[in-house]
């Protein structure tokens, strides 16, 4: 083989520069001319043989879905094996819009660089390696049975319909496979989220977060005679060495879209930036911005601040199966700060044991416990009576009751009751996504809501508990006592002529 050839050929980088793809415009170009330092840090990344999961958090048009086309398509194109490429989108008819991409790719290369490709709709087909590039769809229509994939590359992967199931098909269908997923944010708590925070599956993923500020396009020259800042700009191009070019860019796109949080979302600088804002989350960021997040520890039982003689307190109780999916929680409840004092919390125990622990947790607090008397609740309340527990009140959950447990956990967010929450309860609470038929929000799939259930159930039998007197008040009303038994009269008005004749 012709040794400059040779040379394109086996690195991604100079291969990808000279592929050709189409702008914003329609006007084709080469790639090389146009690539950003993000766009090479992409296609490093998926040519990388170390590399084999990647999900990548974009701002929104910064050309991210083409690098990847063109480093998977430089990884099928090229190899001398047989390659199965999957290209996913949620619907056949957007992934084979995708693969008119690689489509582009190839019958634009340069004449001593191209080679013999079958191509049909959903797929192209390399005779000499019998590789395949097919057009996938995350609906679950049966279109990629049968396949296994040796890498896969799933577009705008957190707006599937059920992400987190054609993951876990997709992991199978690749087996050690190379995958890569990459989108603009969802919501808060989304599939692609949890593994961007907390690498949800495993530990092999490569996060990669690309802000608005990888593309130089972002960016505009300053009017004439300069211009004046605000404070909020100023700490943008201190805090993230913002350019004024890129700051009045930033202006001008917030007077577009004529909403500043809009932007964020849209055109983030962090991830949890681009988190920050959804319709699909049913509490908002500033929910949650006069609250303090304590970090807590991992034992089922995590207390947070001991028992105030003075304070009064509620053990909201959500019961599970205790076989290793959902969580039994309790969660004791402060009267005088409306935040979680103690959690028990655990998949395994079974009811009897996390009974007998429940109300060792509410003996510690004097607290009254409330429990849903669905799911598991009669078994509950059952042992609660054997061990001679009496202290405690039953809730019915339906449609309208567990609404209502929200609507009161909303309120005192909204009203800033709420001192602090711990970390995972917040959590919790950020997951949680709006029901399309305005019933109670619901979790993602992956995540929980028993700690908000037991939380919200306390907080909502809390309502109807007076607040405690603090020692102040127990000291004034000694002090008012003492002064109405011993009459204190006034010196000046003992010797008052109307005082004597009275």
């Amino acid at each position: 083989m012709n040794p400059a050839i040779d040379k394109v050929l086996s690195d991604p980088v100079e291969f990808v520069s000279r592929l050709r793809i189409k702008d914003k415009k329609g006007k084709y170009k080469t790639f090389g001319n146009v690539l950003t330092d993000e766009q090479i840090q992409i296609i490093k990344a998926i040519t990388d043989p170390e590399i084999d999961r990647i999900a990548i958090v974009k701002a929104r048009q910064l050309g991210i879905t083409t690098a990847c086309r063109a480093a998977l398509f430089w990884e099928t194109y090229t190899s001398n094996r047989s390659i199965n490429s999957a290209l996913c989108s949620n619907k056949l008819g957007s992934a084979t819009e995708l693969l008119k991409i690689d489509k582009r790719f190839l019958n634009n290369l340069p004449k001593p660089l191209r080679r013999t490709c079958s191509e049909r709709v959903d797929r192209m087909v390399f005779p000499s390696t019998d590789s395949t590039i097919l057009a996938v769809s995350a609906q679950g229509d049966g279109h990629n049975r049968g396949f296994t994939f040796n890498h896969a590359h799933a577009s705008e992967f957190a707006f599937y319909d059920h992400p987190e199931e054609f993951l876990a098909s997709l992991i199978a269908s690749t087996n050690d496979g190379k995958i890569i997923l990459e989108s603009t944010a969802n919501h808060y708590g989304d599939a692609l989220h949890n593994i961007a925070r907390t690498n949800h599956y495993d530990e092999r993923w490569k996060v990669i977060f690309l802000p608005w500020t990888s593309f130089p396009q972002y960016s505009l020259k300053l009017p004439k005679g300069g211009i004046e800042w605000d404070a909020g700009e100023l700490k943008l191009m201190e805090d993230f060495s913002l350019t004024p070019e890129q700051v009045y860019w930033r202006r001008r796109k917030i007077g577009e879209i004529k909403d500043e949080r809009l932007f964020r979302r849209e055109f983030p600088l962090t991830i949890e930036e681009a988190y920050s804002l959804s319709e699909e989350n049913y509490f908002a960021e500033e929910h949650f911005q006069h609250l303090d997040i304590v970090e807590i520890g991992n034992s089922p039982i995590q207390v947070i601040t001991e028992r105030e003689t003075s304070d009064i307190y509620v053990c909201g109780v959500d019961l599970a199966a205790g076989v290793g999916g959902d969580y039994s929680v309790a969660t004791v409840v402060s009267k005088l700060t409306s935040a979680p004092v103690a959690v028990l919390s655990s998949n395994k125990m079974s009811i009897h044991d996390f009974t007998i622990a429940t109300m060792n947790l509410a003996k510690r607090f004097n607290a009254q416990i409330v429990f849903e008397n669905n799911h598991g609740g009669g078994q509950f309340q059952e042992i609660l009576n054997n061990n001679s527990w009496r202290n405690y009140k039953s809730f019915t959950t339906t449609a309208k009751s567990k609404m209502m447990l929200y609507d009161c956990l909303r309120t005192y967010l909204e009203e800033n009751l709420i001192a602090y929450l711990d970390q995972p309860t917040y959590a919790e609470m950020r997951n949680l996504v709006k029901d399309p038929k305005g019933l109670a929000p619901k979790h993602p799939p992956g995540s929980h809501d028993d700690r908000v259930i037991s939380y919200a159930l306390a907080l909502y039998h809390l309502q109807g508990v007076s607040t405690p007197r603090t020692d102040y008040d127990k000291w004034m009303e000694q002090v008012k006592r003492e002064q109405r038994s011993t009459k204190q009269i006034n010196p000046l008005m003992r010797n008052h002529p109307l005082k004597r004749r009275r």
